[in-house]
């Protein structure tokens, strides 16, 4: 079994194994272990992947990896380069902490995201696109360069 991020509480799909193995990074690592045992847990390390993803302009983790390379990924307790912004860095490692007792709470998930949006938090820009980074480069080394740039995000809050 296996589940879709947010839907935990409510539906669970019977898949094989190599399914399972191909959502990495975005399953739990605990979901590989024990398929039907889909807690809350699962979610929040689903959503840290997710928020990867978004702000890596939707490139794909690990995506032309084999299922043994992405079951090694686990086995080795290895991570996704982290954002070149500290905030979402941070939050985005909690989420996908290997051990799922220590990830963090709904309310301080939130809590991280509301205090990203604040009267001076203007402009985030990276430095670099992630997909050009020493770590990228080192999980991805088949891949096509693909420079993506993350774009500049301006935020104005009306507090």
């Amino acid at each position: 079994m296996v589940t879709f991020f947010g839907l935990t509480a409510s539906a669970t799909l019977c898949v094989p194994g190599s399914v399972i193995l191909d959502k990495i990074p975005w399953v739990a690592p605990e979901v590989l272990e024990v398929p039907d045992n889909l807690t809350l847990e699962c979610d929040k390390w689903s959503f840290g992947a997710t928020v990867w993803e978004i702000f890596n302009n939707g490139h794909t983790p690990l995506r032309s990896w084999d299922l043994e390379r992405k079951r090694q990924f686990y086995e080795n307790f290895q991570q996704l380069p982290p954002s070149q912004w500290t905030e979402l860095a941070d939050l985005i490692s909690q989420c996908m902490e290997y051990q799922a007792a220590f990830r963090p709470s709904c309310r301080s998930i939130i809590r991280q995201l509301n205090s990203l949006i604040t009267s001076d938090y203007v402009i985030l820009h990276a430095t670099e696109p992630v997909t050009q980074s020493p770590v990228w480069r080192a999980l991805s080394p088949t891949q096509p360069d693909q420079t993506l740039f993350e774009e500049d995000i301006c935020v104005t809050s009306l507090l």
